[in-house]
């Protein structure tokens, strides 16, 4: 049990590595860009393709980790707007829900996306965009999951998220 618990924890975190190796991905290939651009004169055409693609997963996969934090939409209008006695069943039950539903439609999407996308490829690299696309499903699952965590076991405070060690 006590393994299982471990392999959820590391799937779990998992989307601070992928958010961090695209961050320091597209880092290091602007740096490129640039360099090729301005000092070689040669600009190299794939670094936006390849650049905007891990920027896709950086974006989903980001959200996903603040959802791990509990910083993630809190719809403050519901809270305010009913009476402090219900603030549990808002933030609880109420947000989540409405979370959750958005995100199951986004991840249907995304994947009907992907599917789409199969037989279309980026002009220079040739990646299919269904690797591109594919981190929007992916990253809204783990936001689903973490969405999901908070209702069941209540938000935790940044301080209590252990860090990716």
């Amino acid at each position: 049990m006590t393994r299982a618990i471990s392999i959820l924890g590391w799937i779990g975190r998992l989307d601070v590595a992928i958010s961090a190796l695209s961050m320091f991905s597209i880092v290091c290939i602007s740096i490129y860009g640039v360099f090729m651009r301005y000092f070689i004169s040669s600009p190299a055409g794939w670094v936006e393709e390849l650049s905007l693609a891990l920027f896709v997963w950086l974006t989903f996969f980001g959200v996903s980790i603040l959802a791990r934090r509990g910083e993630i939409v809190s719809i403050q209008f519901l809270v305010q707007f009913f009476p402090r006695h219900m603030s549990f069943f808002v933030q609880r039950i109420l947000t989540p829900a409405l979370l959750s539903v958005c995100l199951i439609v986004i991840i249907y999407l995304g994947f009907k996306l992907v599917m789409f996308s199969t037989d279309r490829y980026t002009n220079i690299l040739r990646i299919p965009f269904s690797y591109v696309y594919l981190g929007i499903p992916l990253g809204c699952i783990f936001t689903l999951y973490h969405v999901l965590y908070h209702a069941v076991a209540g938000p935790r405070r940044l301080e209590d998220v252990e860090p990716l060690s």
